[in-house]
């Protein structure tokens, strides 16, 4: 319990860091598409990481660069989602994407206890590094989107 508790203040620390400092001045230099897209690389390679971890440090480390990730990644969810809904649909689209999310945090535990009782202790991470990896390809999708409906609201091309 120790070993958790501290796992868990270091990820909490790092997350609370990366979203006060980190977040949103780099979406504003790249976009929430770009950052979506690191943040998603981030978390995966955490999660592909962790099943190779040997010591508690490491896992704590790799659990930090999880949280990291989803410090990245979550933020920009919300701000593509409101930068490229229809105004009249903003709210309805908002809340469908937190009731994923809803549904993702029941899913998730129970998909994660069965791998990691049918299948190894390292299931869970490897599981979530597959269901990561083709979210990397629709954040880079998204972004390319939201660059060319920006562009043609305000009628610029890029650079």
């Amino acid at each position: 319990p120790k070993e958790i508790g501290l796992c868990f203040a270091f990820v909490g620390v790092a997350a609370a860091f990366t979203q006060t400092f980190i977040t949103g001045p780099m979406a504003e230099r790249f976009g929430p598409g770009a950052m979506l897209a690191v943040g998603m690389t981030i978390t995966l390679i955490g999660q592909a990481l962790q099943p190779f971890s040997f010591h508690p440090g490491m896992v704590i480390a790799l659990m930090c660069l999880t949280a990291i990730g989803q410090s990245v990644a979550w933020p920009n969810v919300s701000a593509l989602i409101s930068e490229t809904a229809p105004p009249d649909r903003q709210g309805q689209i908002l809340g469908l994407n937190n009731a994923m999310g809803a549904a993702a945090r029941v899913a998730g535990p129970f998909c994660a206890g069965l791998s990691f009782a049918h299948v190894s202790l390292d299931g869970p991470f490897i599981l979530g590094a597959i269901i990561v990896a083709p979210s990397i390809w629709l954040a880079v999708i998204a972004a390319r989107r939201a660059q060319a409906w920006r562009e043609a609201q305000t009628g610029k091309t890029p650079e």
